[in-house]
């Protein structure tokens, strides 16, 4: 993988950790302010806050891929898109 490739990945990896924070927040607002009847387990907004937690613990949509974007920013030698 040129650096090219890795950067893009690297930017593609930050995006998507960014969107899942934003439909997390969306989601989470959502269930917050659903009332009593979103607490019943079969509820759809209760699924949709299990699975938002669920893709919010992905490697792709974790923090780390923030630090990796801003070492290819920044230009760092030892920067590394799988980080």
């Amino acid at each position: 993988m040129n650096l090219g490739d890795s950067r893009q990945q690297t930017e593609m990896r930050s995006c998507a950790t960014y969107v899942t924070e934003v439909a997390m927040d969306a989601v989470t607002l959502a269930f917050r302010h659903g009332g009593g009847e979103v607490l019943h387990f079969s509820h759809d907004l209760q699924q949709c806050l299990r699975d938002m937690n669920a893709a919010a613990q992905r490697f792709v949509a974790s923090n780390s891929s923030y630090e990796a974007h801003g070492q290819f920013v920044l230009g760092q030698t030892d920067a590394n898109a799988l980080r």
